[in-house]
């Protein structure tokens, strides 16, 4: 495809996801495609053929010749290919009046029902809009219900007029909600139809799987063992070598089995024979690790718009390349290089960068943070974090999105996408790249175009977005949604022992958009015999330095208790007559104790030990700092 995929404008190219998952790339038919575009019209069917013609035309060049190198103003015409066949073709013409033009559609027989006449129609579409065509006319046969259900069913304004066998159909090709309604909803169900082979694949086949220790593959393939695959692990070398003791081969081809999803990590250079030798085995997911493509310049953007060419020819989707890798949770896949194996839970996480990533992993689990699956997306040449909301929107296992951005695909695509998914699901963001320095850095690590901030911050607003500016936020935000309730509302109460540290939680609290609500009467009663005469019983409440694990496990569920407050922090630094473990485990315990409790507990109970084991295996978010549980509990209760 690279000879005729130079000579055409980007614009006019087009790669699609289709129903059933696979995908398509989508170009105008260029001159040297006239015997690719003959032999497909000879391989329709007579009742395909009819249906497209109304009759039975002499199939010839006369038929081909109208919808070579459209104009894209009088004319304009698509191919969809699968590998170098020709498996689809639909364009329109401007009719005397320039605002209408007709347009017609045919698909090879097997191919029908997979919603490619669907996709060429929206792009049909967007084309004659900007060419000035406000509308499109069919004539379609009255028995072709499939042709008919695709007009119906896009979502454009339609109206249907039908006589002696003939239905004809004008679309409005104005933008509409209802069709962004239904484009989206499309994309929605075939993208993630598309992805699940990545994130649920029976078979994994790790291409540069060395016997050597210390390399990218070997250690990838040994951390599919170590993590317990629930599925079956085959290692691809050249001297089809046993790695880590399981039988290795020369070629995926070669493999008994077929194969979900291919990982490959082979040196730059032979990352295209690779992945072209598992795409003709069958493989529909591939995910490449290897470095050396468009983030290291002209050269490298070639080799990878070479390797999607590839894949798209193939109807697959490709992970990377220059990534970490992917893991996951269900099927207990670490198809990654890094130390360290994904702590289960409910986040799933995108990652531009890995080495990002492996920071995250890292410190994840130390946080209490359990990730449902991790994804990192590299140069993202295909599945981007656009692709991977759509896959998180309806998956069980993920509860709140976390992303690591660099740049930016199609904007208005993730406003859409995110705004939807964060409805039901916290989305929190960093993206990186705000100063002209790191707009830089990003740009060589992973060829990552940097927009403006100011557009940045407006778009995750409109979105429902939460952005963090450090990987500590991300971490404090993300462990604070995924083991809390959502607060109902900004009061905040304070309980602490100190009255230092409520005077630095209460500043940090205001400066983080949260408000020290007064408790009510009844709270403040049920609390002074509970506390010293000296101690405060406003907000924030000091109980002063007397205060033992007791007097916190029967004041905290009091203070949860009074209805103006929607959260609450806990603080405590050991004095001499309590220790933080004791005190940590009845914070714990008093909050087990509230029945249905639905409000969010924060706790920094600071002890040179770190965070008590009580406190993190809790429901309670623990911080080391009273300022970072602050900050944390403002960006969550933004959406409340």
């Amino acid at each position: 495809m690279g000879r005729t995929d130079e000579a055409i404008e980007p614009r006019h190219v087009a790669d699609v996801v289709l129903r059933d998952g696979s995908t398509m790339r989508l170009r105008p038919p260029l001159s040297e495609d006239e015997a690719d575009i003959l032999s497909f019209f000879r391989d329709l069917s007579d009742r395909s053929l009819t249906q497209r013609f109304h009759g039975h035309p002499t199939v010839d060049e006369r038929l081909v010749l109208p919808v070579l190198d459209p104009d894209w103003n009088e004319r304009g015409a698509l191919i969809g290919m699968h590998g170098s066949r020709v498996v689809a073709l639909a364009g329109y013409v401007r009719l005397r009046d320039p605002r209408i033009a007709d347009v017609a559609f045919a698909v090879a027989d097997e191919f029908q029902r997979r919603g490619i006449a669907t996709r060429l129609l929206e792009q049909l579409a967007l084309a004659a809009a900007s060419a000035g065509i406000e509308e499109f006319v069919a004539d379609v046969m009255t028995s072709n219900s499939a042709m008919l259900r695709v007009f119906a069913d896009a979502g454009f304004e339609a109206t249907r007029t039908s006589a002696a066998g003939e239905t004809e159909v004008r679309l409005r090709l104005a933008p509409t909600e209802t069709f962004q309604i239904s484009a989206d909803e499309r994309d929605h169900r075939a993208v993630a139809a598309s992805l699940r082979p990545f994130f649920a694949p029976a078979t994994v086949a790790v291409v540069g799987a060395s016997t050597r220790r210390g390399t990218i593959g070997g250690e990838l393939f040994r951390n599919v063992l170590r993590g317990d695959f629930a599925g079956a692990a085959f290692p691809v070398n050249r001297t089809a070598e046993p790695v880590a003791g399981v039988q290795a081969y020369t070629t995926v081809a070669d493999i008994p089995v077929a194969i979900d999803l291919a990982i490959i990590c082979v040196p730059g250079p032979a990352v295209f024979a690779a992945a072209d030798e598992a795409l003709e085995a069958g493989v529909r997911s591939i995910c490449v690790i290897s470095a050396g493509f468009a983030e290291v310049g002209a050269e490298g953007r070639e080799r990878q718009a070479q390797l999607l060419a590839l894949v798209r020819a193939h109807g697959a989707r490709l992970l990377g390349p220059n990534c970490l890798g992917i893991a996951v949770a269900r099927p207990r896949l670490n198809a990654t290089f890094g130390p360290r194996a994904l702590p289960p839970g409910n986040v799933g996480v995108s990652s531009q960068s890995g080495a990002l990533g492996l920071a995250l992993l890292e410190r994840a689990g130390a946080r209490g943070i359990g990730l449902s699956s991790f994804v990192s997306i590299g140069n993202k040449a295909d599945v981007s974090s656009n692709d991977l909301l759509e896959y998180w929107e309806d998956d069980p296992d993920t509860e709140v999105v976390v992303l690591y951005l660099e740049s930016f695909g199609n904007p208005r695509k993730f406003a859409r996408v995110a705004q939807r998914v964060a409805r039901t699901k916290p989305i929190i963001a960093m993206k990186a790249g705000r100063t002209a320095s790191g707009a830089r850095a990003a740009s060589s690590h992973t060829a990552a175009l940097a927009g403006s901030e100011a557009a940045v911050d407006a778009l995750f607003h409109q979105a429902g977005v939460l952005r963090v500016e450090t990987l500590g936020e991300l971490l404090d935000a993300t462990a604070l949604l995924a083991g809390q309730p959502l607060p109902r509302g900004r009061n905040v109460a304070v309980l602490t022992n100190a009255g230092g540290l409520g005077i630095l939680c209460a500043d940090a609290c205001e400066a983080a958009g949260l408000e020290l609500a007064p408790l009510a009467a009844e709270t403040e009663e049920a609390l002074r015999p509970l506390l010293p005469v000296e101690a405060s019983v406003a907000n924030p409440i000091d109980m002063l330095g007397s205060a033992t694990a007791e007097t916190y496990e029967r004041a905290l569920p009091v203070v949860l208790a009074d209805p103006g407050i929607d959260a609450m922090i806990a603080l405590f630094v050991p004095p001499v007559v309590a220790g933080a473990e004791e005190v940590a485990a009845a914070i714990a315990r008093a909050v087990e104790t509230v029945a249905a409790c639905d409000k969010p507990v924060l706790a920094s109970v600071i002890s040179a030990d770190g965070t008590p084991a009580s406190l993190a295996r809790s429901s309670v978010t623990p911080f080391s700092y009273p300022e970072s549980a602050a900050r944390a509990l403002g960006r969550v209760a933004q959406r409340a």
